[in-house]
Parts: structure tokens; sequence; C-alpha cells
């Protein structure tokens, strides 16, 4: 769904990036910082408990990383 892939999206920038979770926020509809540090631990949440889901941000993380 829509959320999860926005919280996947951030996650991503935050962990293969420097970016600040303010300026994060910014890109993603000026959503506070609170938000995008929620959406950050959701998603280590989930990658602990649902090892497909896991895997499949790895991948996602491999296909970005491959491409530089």
């Amino acid at each position: 769904d829509a959320v999860q892939a926005r919280q996947i999206a951030m996650y991503l920038i935050r962990s293969m990036t420097n970016i600040s979770v303010v300026d994060i926020g910014k890109v993603f509809d000026n959503r506070d910082h609170s938000t995008v540090i929620h959406s950050i631990r959701q998603v280590e949440q989930k990658m602990k408990k649902d090892p497909a889901f896991a895997e499949m941000v790895k991948e996602l993380k491999t296909n970005i990383t491959s491409r530089h």
C-alpha cells in the first residue's frame, strides 16, 4: 500500500544517504521529522518480524546501489 511504500522509501533514503530526517520529511509533502522517524522504526520492526519483507527491502537497496 502507499503508506508502506512511503515508509520504505523514507527508510532507504535515511539508511543510504546523509540526508536529515527533517529534509526527508520536506520531500514527502512537508511531513514532520517525527513522522519520518516513526516510519523508519516501523520498517525496522517489520524487517525483524517478517523475513520476506526484510528480503524485499534488502533487494530494493541492492538494486539501487547496483545502478551506480
